[in-house]
């Protein structure tokens, strides 16, 4: 059926990480986005502490805690969007 080989898709497509559809963050889901954002504008220039991969991955692990699912990847793309927002 059509709305199951859709679900496969967006399945597979979750898997590898890729978004589809391109869903809005929710309000509980921005405010931890901000912290995380807040922390990565912060320490980013340390470099040893690897920030945008830390902060990718820690607010992948808060939103998925919160029982959010988002890829490591949008997580990632939202935080350095965000950050060149912010700078210009």
């Amino acid at each position: 059926s059509h709305s199951r080989s859709l679900h496969g898709i967006l399945f597979a497509a979750s898997r590898l990480g890729l978004q589809f559809p391109m869903r809005r963050w929710l309000p509980a889901e921005e405010r931890i986005f901000k912290s995380w954002l807040r922390w990565y504008c912060r320490y980013r220039l340390v470099r040893r502490l690897q920030p945008l991969a830390q902060a990718a991955a820690g607010l992948n692990e808060d939103l998925a805690k919160s029982g959010f699912r988002r890829s490591v990847r949008s997580c990632r793309k939202r935080l350095v969007e965000a950050r060149h927002r912010l700078m210009e």
